[in-house]
């Protein structure tokens, strides 16, 4: 039984993989929760694509969260990943930042294997990118970007305890509030004149509002692995760990 667990964590990341690399916008595993007085720490490798109004991003984030119990159906916890590699459409150089959430999950409803959990978080993701701009006929033109987007995610999804080790899950997501930025700056260098430069600013949001998310987890007494698929609004694979204590 524990080489079937295996088995399927690898074809959920064989999934991921075949729908698109892409970074995944959570960095908590949605699917479990810390019991009443008690802590959950994890961690998280995820790769890429995030789908704006103004076009996509892809990056890589590893992060990490930890929770606490307030009952044993509900939690709260608090996140931090760091990106990296991180390209927007049409811009040439990649950079990096990070992305900061706290949030709950809470488990509604449970019958024999089958349970219904929700979640919501608040996050924050702020990253620059790197300058491009080449010199043309003696002229230096550096060119700079920077974008930040705060959103509200809320998710719902069903679990299946297919034995005392091996669970799968999967949901829909919900980002009913994203406002962000991206702001841009060019200088430009002429030999013998003055530098000058100009800037401008521009609003996005997340392309579509809905978010298809979907996984499997494997437990080693308190400590599990996951690996999890996300489709619609990001194309993502997920793959971490965590401890209950």
């Amino acid at each position: 039984m524990q080489k079937c667990g295996w088995v399927v964590l690898v074809l959920v990341c064989l999934v991921g993989w075949a729908i698109e690399p892409a970074m995944g916008q959570l960095i908590v595993n949605p699917s479990t929760r810390a019991d009443a007085g008690k802590f959950e720490a994890g961690g998280a490798a995820s790769f890429g694509r995030t789908e704006y109004d103004a076009g996509y991003v892809e990056r890589k984030c590893l992060g990490g969260y930890g929770a606490y119990g307030i009952t044993d159906w509900i939690d709260v916890y608090g996140s931090l990943g760091f990106t990296f590699g991180a390209e927007p459409e049409n811009w040439s150089e990649s950079g990096r930042g990070f992305i900061a959430a706290i949030g709950t999950r809470a488990k509604v409803w449970q019958q024999d294997d089958l349970s219904a959990l929700v979640y919501g978080q608040v996050q924050h993701l702020k990253e620059t990118y790197g300058s491009a701009g080449d010199g043309v006929g003696g002229l230096g033109v550096d060119a700079d970007l920077e974008g930040k987007i705060t959103e509200l995610i809320l998710g719902a999804l069903l679990r299946y305890d297919y034995n005392d080790a091996l669970s799968f899950y999967g949901g829909l997501e919900l980002i009913p509030w994203s406002d962000g930025t991206v702001d841009g700056s060019t200088a430009v260098d002429i030999p013998g004149l003055p530098s000058f430069g100009f800037s401008d600013s521009d609003s996005i949001e997340r392309d579509s509002p809905v978010t298809i998310r979907g996984g499997a987890n494997y437990d080693f007494g308190d400590f599990w692995v996951r690996a999890e698929a996300a489709a619609v609004s990001e194309t993502a694979i997920t793959l971490g760990g965590g401890v209950n204590f």
